[in-house]
């Protein structure tokens, strides 16, 4: 009785992991993201409201048949003339880097990305702008949102600043230095 039980409860759960996200619940989640920075603790829709900020949906263009198959050829066209033979490597930005933190990191990365989204939209800054820290660098090393939040200059106190910079210059000069293959 009770492997029955186990074998119900886990197709059970496994349908309901499986099952499609609601597009009202989405919705309500990209809202309270652009308005409050906050992603919902569900991984799946987390992931869905990110997948939709950086890869924002289109509506058809009201076009006839006639229309749309000239713009496809157009665009068929296009892409022969276009050398289409090394694909480039995809860049990297802070913006999608945190995201990826606040939905994919562990416990602490994500507790921290989550947290500065939330702390940039309570300062009334877009965190679903397309420029979006556009102008920040990635670290080096460690998260991303660490780096943002400023660590690990901020853990020097006032009195050593001087000696930790020059901790953490050698720290660079080191791993520039060291095959990282």
């Amino acid at each position: 009785m009770a492997s029955r039980l186990v074998g119900r409860l886990g197709r059970m759960e496994k349908a309901v992991a499986t099952s499609p996200v609601s597009e009202a619940v989405v919705g309500r989640a990209l809202g309270l993201f652009r308005e409050a920075g906050e992603l919902p603790a569900d991984q799946r829709t987390a992931a869905i409201v990110i997948d939709r900020v950086l890869n924002p949906r289109m509506p058809p263009p009201p076009m006839g048949p006639e229309k749309f198959r000239a713009m496809a050829r157009e665009i068929a066209a296009r892409l022969e003339a276009e050398d289409l033979g090394v694909p480039s490597a995809p860049r990297r930005c802070a913006r999608t880097e945190l995201y990826h933190e606040a939905v994919y990191g562990d416990n602490r990365e994500r507790y921290v990305a989550r947290r500065f989204l939330a702390w940039h939209a309570d300062c009334r800054v877009d965190v679903t702008a397309h420029d979006y820290l556009a102008e920040i660098e990635l670290p080096d090393f460690g998260t991303c949102g660490m780096h943002l939040l400023g660590f690990p200059e901020r853990l020097a106190k006032p009195a050593h600043a001087r000696q930790a910079r020059r901790l953490l210059a050698r720290y660079a000069d080191l791993r520039e230095r060291v095959d990282q293959r």
